[in-house]
């Protein structure tokens, strides 16, 4: 938002447990008011926002794409045909698409191979789609090779995926009140839906190459591996034939 000096509105940012004194207010005005009045209507258009976002994805079914749909579909004829002979749409880009999936590991251009490619560095991600068969790595040494082929996904990615898993169930026990008191929830037909947090994470892991220097600036410093991102216009290509497909990370990303 930009706003002239003449400009009158208040930034307001939630946080702690929701007083007036919980939250973060910024105005280019030196002096404004603020008052529990003007307290109570943000709260509830935080609530309004939150119940909107949660009823209306920002993710729109016809752009939503996934890992296992990098690889070409079964029946796809290689003439150009963008369409599945079942009459799907054959995806064989991910440009102009969008994507969510997990930072499982990282890596800087100087653990990767010599490339003809500008790349400031790499991901691995995973979004639990497709063949557990991870991409090549692009680096040239075997001992990082190893190293990464221990531990991918690793334990901190399977950690998070345990921390999401127990938030949905604590909000199912919360909200059920059939709860059979062994945190199960039973719809009545004696089916319980409670998830199990996993011991291992299946699915395809591929390779994501960074090109910005300020997109992978970023990435090294505030995307923990374990993070998700949300992945916008981005392609999937073969750079210079090295490491196989791969999602292609841009500025305009």
């Amino acid at each position: 938002m930009l706003g002239t000096l003449a400009s009158s509105y208040v930034v307001i940012r939630k946080g702690g447990d929701g007083t007036i004194d919980g939250w973060s207010r910024k105005s280019p005005s030196h002096s404004y008011s603020f008052t529990q009045q003007d307290n109570e209507r943000s709260r509830q258009l935080w609530r309004w926002g939150q119940e909107y976002i949660a009823n209306h994805s920002t993710l729109h079914p016809v752009y939503k794409q996934t890992l296992s749909s990098t690889r070409e579909r079964p029946g796809a004829t290689g003439d150009g045909d963008d369409h599945d002979h079942d009459g799907g749409e054959h995806f064989e880009s991910f440009k102009h698409v969008d994507a969510v999936m997990m930072v499982v590991n990282k890596l800087p251009n100087q653990e990767i191979q010599p490339s003809l490619l500008p790349a400031m560095g790499y991901m691995r991600v995973w979004d639990g789609t497709g063949l557990s068969q991870p991409d090549p790595l692009p680096v040239s040494s075997q001992e990082v090779t190893r190293r990464l082929n221990a531990c991918e996904p690793s334990v901190a990615c399977v950690e998070r995926i345990a921390e999401i898993i127990q938030k949905l169930n604590d909000g199912t026990r919360s909200s059920n009140d059939s709860d059979n008191g062994s945190g199960d929830r039973d719809d009545g037909s004696g089916n319980k839906t409670r998830l199990q947090t996993p011991k291992t994470l299946c699915g395809a892991v591929c390779n994501a190459v960074v090109l910005g220097p300020s997109q992978w600036d970023f990435i090294q410093s505030k995307v923990p591996i374990g993070s998700f991102i949300r992945l916008r216009n981005v392609a999937c290509d073969e750079p210079q034939g090295q490491v196989g497909r791969c999602l292609i990370i841009t500025e305009s990303s």
